[in-house]
């Protein structure tokens, strides 16, 4: 029986220094036309900072437990067999601060307004649109628990001739594993309404505190899948090991792995494909333009939420497989000397290389992303 406490108050990742940008801004009354004397003087272009400094406290448990025993059927045959029982406490924060995007829950006609050049109209639209807090109106998990995991394991090996110079074996097993705490709760932090990031322009810095140009620029969220998929993994290896003249040993082996629900991110308010290029999406203000698409409206104009930036969901619908083909040779000789040769030839296919992967030739359509992996 294995049972794991995990414990971790981590800061959230988020510009809590505050950040000036002291650019050149034709657009700005008091810009002195060049970026450090703006900076000698105090005049910045945009100012933005975090509104908290949040410290989630992450909690979670694992509980896992396992069963087996060998099976001599004779003299020739023998079968392995067991199951490992795993739960996996989706990670979650106890002071409750996270919160995620959920689709279904946007209301088109609460977006805010937008000006042409995708910033939001202060005091229109509901800036919290489709958002839901933990604890309030969602489970603290923001996802859901899964509950037990069955894995079952099995193997059988078999010497067929009964001399040991033949035995051939095969062996399977389903296993699991958690998505890494750093994918899942803790960008949920960085989400409004427990943090949002205001940008202040064209003003002094000595005026900060008493600023009105205040603009809010579409946030961009973070999204954590309410599946609550726990990655799994289906291994597989069958082999036949034969004694050679010599004292050679010959080993064959087939090895493979199909991997599903593995971590993976997709921008969920991505711009349509070809979006750019329509004629009703087009800004006469910014003709004549010899390039295609230059003309189009604002990105943020074009999204299909509205009043957002990219929402990346952390979900766990990635797919991955393995197949190998392994051939090895050894030989003992009579001094204690080790002679070996071996052979691997594999393919590791999927839609994603890593935890953090995202689908980059269609961010929802993940099957048009499937090929060999960093790994192959």
């Amino acid at each position: 029986m294995y049972i794991h406490r995990n414990r971790k108050n981590q800061s959230a990742f988020a510009n809590n220094n505050g950040n000036y940008n002291f650019g050149d801004n034709g657009n700005n009354s008091l810009d002195t036309g060049f970026g450090f004397a703006n900076a000698a003087v105090g005049v910045f272009n945009s100012f933005d900072q975090a509104s908290a400094y949040l410290v989630p406290a992450y909690r979670s448990w694992n509980m896992e437990g396992y069963i087996q025993d060998t099976w001599k059927i004779n003299r020739q045959m023998t079968l392995d067999y067991g199951l490992r029982v795993a739960w996996y406490q989706p990670q979650y924060d106890s002071s409750l601060q996270g919160s995620t995007f959920v689709p279904s829950l946007f209301d088109p006609a609460s977006a805010p307004q937008l000006t042409s050049n995708g910033r939001i109209v202060p005091g229109t639209g509901n800036l919290l649109n489709g958002i839901v807090q933990a604890g309030h109106g969602a489970s603290k998990y923001l996802t859901s628990n899964r509950g037990a995991q069955w894995g079952p394991r099995l193997g059988f090996a078999w010497d067929i001739a009964g001399k040991q110079k033949l035995v051939f074996h095969v062996a399977g097993g389903i296993y699991y594993d958690r998505t890494q705490g750093n994918n899942t709760a803790f960008f949920e932090i960085q989400n409004p309404p427990a943090n949002t990031v205001p940008t202040l322009t064209n003003d002094y810095a000595t005026s900060l505190s008493s600023s009105t140009n205040v603009i809010l620029s579409p946030a961009g969220l973070q999204a954590i899948a309410p599946q609550g998929r726990i990655p799994t993994t289906y291994q597989l290896t069958s082999g036949l090991q034969a004694s050679l003249p010599f004292r050679m040993v010959l080993e064959t082996a087939y090895v493979g792995s199909i991997s599903n629900h593995q971590a993976n991110q997709l921008n969920l308010n991505a711009i349509p494909y070809g979006a750019t290029f329509l004629p009703q999406n087009q800004d006469p203000a910014h003709a004549p333009c010899t390039v295609p698409g230059c003309a189009a409206k604002n990105v943020n104009l074009l999204r299909p939420y509205p009043g957002f930036g990219d929402i990346i969901l952390h979900a766990n619908n990635a797919t991955s497989n393995y197949n190998a083909l392994q051939v090895s040779v050894n030989r003992r000789t009579t001094r204690g000397l080790f002679l070996g040769g071996a052979y691997t030839w594999s393919r590791n296919l999927g839609t994603a290389s890593n935890d953090g992967g995202f689908f980059r030739i269609d961010g929802l359509d993940r099957f048009a992303n499937y090929g060999p992996v960093g790994q192959d």
